[in-house]
């Protein structure tokens, strides 16, 4: 019956505190940022995130620094998203010849897009996968639809699998110079080949502030980049997938390390979430016990517990957590622990001891002790458990307090390096000068993120204060 009652009374509570305008705000931004909890944990699994957030090869095929995709809505724009030709797969845009002679084999890759953008791409970069015992030749020509046809690269590969940098490519930027100064008679220092090849013919072609894209007007006027290899060996094969890199990149866009900004700002939240709740309670139960054993016991033990927590509430908590996080190393769970032992004594304690010093003269307490009631059962069953509803409230609003302090660290290095938290993310887009740049997609989302978080402890917290505080109503 106890817990069928318990049960109902928790379901009361629940009423009460979805019944208020804080209470039913600060609840619903706590269950999108549940929500978005289980989608890191199910989609992006720690051990997925753990091996490919920090290795630059996973993310090579995204573009850099990459507005989200829906700012094209917003500002009515039309910027190019990442497109991808692989010749490994089936693509109608894309055809495949090969012609032997002898023991030679010229393998031939001709891929045919349409671009109908307002912005030039960010970069054009390729790979190569072939099969070859000499090092083969490698030709790339870019035909624009205007009909000019432009040699873009040339080289030879010394690995089957290669990864070529196309659009920074002196090669690529030599061609190019050789193209604008054939086309005006004018020579032009480092052009930006992405620019070059997708402008409108004319002198500003190489100047992005006043290039004009060359748009694919039909289907007779398109876009087609040949790539020719030749190979020594009869028995040799050449694929290739070529990125040219967009300007827009998923929901939250890209970082200056072409990672998915997605991605921390879901895992941003189960992190902050468990590391808030897991520190406010076990610090508040902490705090609780060791007051009501102040109380209880008095004496020399209350004595010792009151002078340890005066000592703690002088020490310098987070001069002495940021001391430990740089000697020591680092992740989720040393910081966890740290947090715990530097918080074990704190205010808490006293105000604990303070409550419990007044239920130790209820007549219940004191009819427990006649019936030769255990101390152990008297502080856990009749002084502690009573205290739980006033502790609750607290509870709640120490929880913003956990996640601002774990976000402090990380922003100052401190963090655990291998988890993308919101605390991290804005330290690297500050350190990458996010907010001089303008890089507002990149800070922007975690620092919302932290604030809405905040937030709906703090109005969860209100709300159940009001409940146990009836003053409270009254505001």
């Amino acid at each position: 019956m106890s817990k069928i009652s318990e049960t109902i009374g928790l379901l009361s509570l629940l009423r009460e505190v979805l019944g208020s305008k804080s209470g039913f705000t600060g609840v619903s931004i706590l269950v999108l940022i549940i929500a978005m909890s289980f989608i890191a944990v199910i989609f992006y699994p720690y051990s997925l995130i753990s091996q490919i957030w920090n290795d630059p090869e996973y993310w090579k095929d995204n573009p850099h620094l990459a507005l989200p995709t829906w700012y094209n809505t917003i500002a009515g724009l039309n910027l190019p998203p990442n497109i991808i030709f692989d010749s490994r797969k089936e693509d109608a845009r894309i055809l495949k010849h090969k012609i032997t002679f002898g023991n030679f084999t010229e393998h031939q890759i001709t891929i045919t897009f349409s671009y109908n953008y307002d912005g030039f791409p960010s970069e054009i970069n390729a790979y190569f996968y072939a099969k070859f015992q000499r090092n083969p030749l490698i030709q790339i020509t870019f035909v624009r639809p205007d009909g000019r046809e432009i040699p873009f690269w040339s080289g030879s590969l010394e690995r089957n699998e290669s990864f070529v940098i196309l659009s920074n490519s002196p090669i690529a930027k030599k061609n190019i110079q050789v193209y604008y100064y054939n086309t005006f008679k004018s020579s032009v220092y480092d052009p930006p080949t992405n620019i070059v090849l997708f402008a409108v013919e004319e002198p500003g072609m190489c100047d992005m502030t006043s290039a004009r894209v060359l748009k694919s007007i039909d289907k007779n006027e398109n876009y087609r980049v040949r790539i020719k290899g030749i190979f020594f060996e009869q028995w040799s094969e050449l694929n290739v997938k070529l990125i040219i890199y967009g300007r827009v990149y998923g929901l939250l866009g890209t970082d200056d390390r072409r990672r998915d900004l997605i991605i921390p700002l879901l895992w941003g939240a189960p992190i902050a979430l468990s590391f808030g709740i897991s520190l406010s309670v076990i610090i508040t139960f902490l705090h609780l016990l060791l007051g009501t054993i102040s109380a209880w016991f008095g004496g020399k033990v209350d004595l010792i517990i009151q002078k340890i927590t005066e000592i703690y509430m002088i020490v310098p908590f987070f001069a002495v957590l940021v001391l430990i996080s740089t000697f020591y190393k680092i992740n989720i769970w040393t910081v966890f622990i740290s947090i715990i032992i530097l918080s074990l004594f704190g205010g808490g304690v006293k105000s604990a001891r303070a409550l419990a010093l007044q239920l130790k003269q209820m007549p219940y307490v004191e009819a427990a002790i006649v019936y030769g009631t255990k101390s152990f059962r008297i502080i856990t069953r009749y002084i502690m458990y009573p205290m739980l509803p006033i502790l609750i409230p607290g509870i709640i609003s120490a929880i913003p307090g956990f996640v601002f302090l774990e976000a402090a660290l990380a922003y100052l290095g401190l963090g655990d390096p291998t988890l993308p938290t919101w605390g991290k993310t804005i330290n690297e887009a500050n350190t990458a000068g996010a907010v001089y740049w303008l890089f507002w997609w990149w800070i922007l989302p975690p620092i919302i993120a932290l604030i809405l978080l905040s937030a709906a402890f703090a109005l969860i917290g209100y709300s159940l204060d009001k409940i146990v505080n009836p003053r409270l109503r009254e505001l």
